[in-house]
């Protein structure tokens, strides 16, 4: 494990890469924003503390949003590898993270839907 810091307006997790752990929040506010077509970012959700980051890092597969920090930001990075080891030990955990990703999925349509856009986003939102 290790801590990650981020000042404000910075990219915290980016749109079509796989994570190489997730990450919990320790001090400050994330933005979770899917790319647009024309450029532009769609703001879904705003995280904070104890919220997580890279939940697709168990599945590898690649999250369709990005993580911009609001204000000066703390993770503290969780591994990939200590994620198999914690689900491993832990199979509910899978369950959980499992659900996460289907409600975030539910933000981004929802966001889109209300801005009148369509967006094809993959389960593994975030």
């Amino acid at each position: 494990m290790s801590l990650e810091r981020y000042g404000a307006g910075e990219v915290v997790q980016r749109a079509g890469v796989v994570p190489d752990g997730m990450r919990l929040l320790v001090g400050g506010i994330v933005s979770l924003e899917v790319p647009l077509a024309d450029g532009g970012r769609l703001p879904i959700a705003k995280l904070s503390d104890r919220d997580m980051l890279g939940l697709s890092a168990i599945t590898r597969e690649p999250v369709s949003v990005s993580a911009v920090a609001i204000t000066d930001t703390t993770v503290l990075v969780l591994p990939t590898g200590l994620l198999d080891e914690l689900i491993i030990t832990r199979p509910t955990l899978a369950r959980e993270i499992g659900r996460a990703l289907d409600y975030r999925s539910q933000q981004a349509r929802e966001a889109a839907e209300a801005a009148g856009l369509s967006i094809g986003l993959s389960r593994t939102v975030a």
